[in-house]
């Protein structure tokens, strides 16, 4: 069974599916900010010149001050990801799936990436969940995926292209449930709210440009449910 199948199965029994993370690459990466800051720490002590000093402070404050904390916190508390047929539940924020334009797959620096693409409200909806420090962090990320939107984390044990096209298509189910609701309004009387989210129902299809192939450059559209 796939891990598609895994995923659809355990949606449709419990009503939600925890992607978990991988401690492994945890650890590997805390015994990397470890050494680096062992080796920063041997730079500032050693009788080097100003331009190593200046290399071993920096490597201290981004390994040891910075990168072992947070990995440390990461290792207590993961970053699983709870997938529901009306929202996405990550640590520090809920995004309904009305407030995703798009799911989209890509690459930063070789590493991979699913991207939740947000609408207007959808940025600001998630920005009012974040705290200080993780708003700063937000702003960098989005000009790396060139817009407002949520990455998941890298250490989920799943593929990124497999869990892009069952995420692509749970928001176009959740997504024509909402239309569905509003067409039912409609019909009910001429006053009906508007539906919220993506201003019409996704159309994302074999034939969309880029959806076939993966940019490393820059993220795209995941590739269409089949």
């Amino acid at each position: 069974m796939s891990d598609t199948e895994l995923w659809e199965s355990e949606l449709a029994g419990t009503g939600q599916v925890r992607l978990r993370t991988n401690h492994g690459k945890n650890v590997l990466a805390l015994l990397g900010c470890l050494a680096f800051a062992v080796v920063g720490l041997a730079l500032i002590g050693a009788d080097s010149s100003v331009v190593r000093t200046i290399v071993g402070y920096a490597a201290v404050v981004f390994f040891g001050v910075i990168g072992i904390p947070a990995l440390v916190v990461q290792l207590f508390r993961p970053r699983d990801v709870v997938v529901t047929p009306t929202e996405v539940r990550l640590r520090n924020a809920t995004v309904p799936w009305n407030q995703v334009l798009r799911v989209e797959y890509g690459a930063i620096s070789g590493q991979t990436f699913a991207v939740l693409r947000l609408t207007d409200e959808g940025a600001v909806a998630v920005q009012q969940q974040y705290g200080p420090l993780t708003r700063l962090l937000d702003r960098a990320n989005s000009r790396l995926t060139q817009g407002p939107s949520v990455a998941l984390p890298a250490q989920l044990k799943a593929d990124r292209r497999e869990l892009t096209v069952w995420l692509v298509s749970v928001h176009q189910r959740a997504l024509a449930q909402v239309w569905h609701a509003v067409g039912q309004q409609t019909s009910s009387g001429p006053e009906s709210p508007a539906a919220p989210g993506p201003s019409a129902p996704p159309t994302d299809g074999p034939g969309d440009e880029g959806t076939d192939s993966v940019d490393h450059t820059r993220f795209m559209p995941g590739p269409p449910a089949s």
